[in-house]
């Protein structure tokens, strides 16, 4: 199979959703304008109330869109396949995540703290510290399973088990969920616009290559051996195909 198979597809409308959400749900003042709207004030309780709630239901669509990042197959492949990059490692061309994920290895949260977060460690400082500030397993496990309720401007997290390092959280504050959040899609964004760079450069090679590039192929099975085959660069749909365009 080359090209998007059902996981681009899936991609591609979860990052429709989420930059629809981003466009229609802009506040038109700034945070600490907002801050002082909700500050407690008896003659203004319900219009307190009234933001409260929506801005509750806001961060409860932010929670999805957690939820969709950080749970989505093709977001932790690609950011393996870029860990194997910076450390000199050649394309997982058989890499699964399901299966690794049930091996016994390494589950789902630790590909994403321990193979991902970690190799960035030393290598890229700042994308490791971003991915400390936006991923966070409990949270994670809480949003998926409806484990939190909302308290005025704190989310209550119901998930807190005592004996688990990971699960240590009982509160998280709105002004902490948007930290989180955002930066969050401040990884997924860059994330998309790296990928877009970096096709649109290979493009660029291509079409100054008789329209090709070789790429390498590091099979396992039937036996293992190193292939380089061309794949060609259509401009106009910006895609890569087996064949030339006719």
């Amino acid at each position: 199979m080359f090209g998007p198979n059902t996981e681009g597809h899936a991609e591609f409308i979860h990052h429709h959703f989420i930059g629809k959400y981003i466009k229609s749900n802009t506040y038109d003042k700034t945070y600490d304008e907002y801050l002082k709207e909700v500050k407690y004030a008896l003659e203004k309780r319900q219009l307190i109330d009234d933001l409260t709630d929506a801005e509750s239901i806001s961060i409860q669509t932010e929670m999805l869109i957690y939820l969709k990042i950080w749970e989505s197959d093709i977001f932790i492949k690609k950011f393996w396949q870029i860990t194997n990059l910076i450390n000199n490692n050649a394309y997982d061309w058989h890499f699964n995540l399901a299966n690794s994920s049930r091996s016994s290895n390494f589950s789902r949260d630790e590909i994403i703290r321990k193979k991902i977060r970690n190799a960035f460690k030393d290598i890229l400082p700042q994308l490791y510290q971003s991915f400390k500030k936006a991923y966070n397993k409990q949270i994670r496990n809480a949003i998926a399973h409806s484990q939190y309720s909302i308290l005025g401007r704190h989310i209550q997290i119901h998930n807190y088990i005592e004996a688990d390092p990971y699960s240590k959280l009982k509160v998280l504050s709105f002004d902490d969920w948007i930290d989180i959040f955002h930066e969050t899609l401040v990884i997924y964004t860059l994330y998309h616009d790296f990928l877009d760079i970096v096709n649109t450069n290979y493009g660029k090679i291509a079409l100054n290559n008789e329209g090709y590039f070789p790429i390498r192929v590091s099979r396992e099975d039937p036996i293992q051996e190193v292939q380089y085959v061309p794949v060609y660069y259509r401009e106009f749909f910006k895609d890569w195909h087996w064949q030339p365009s006719n």
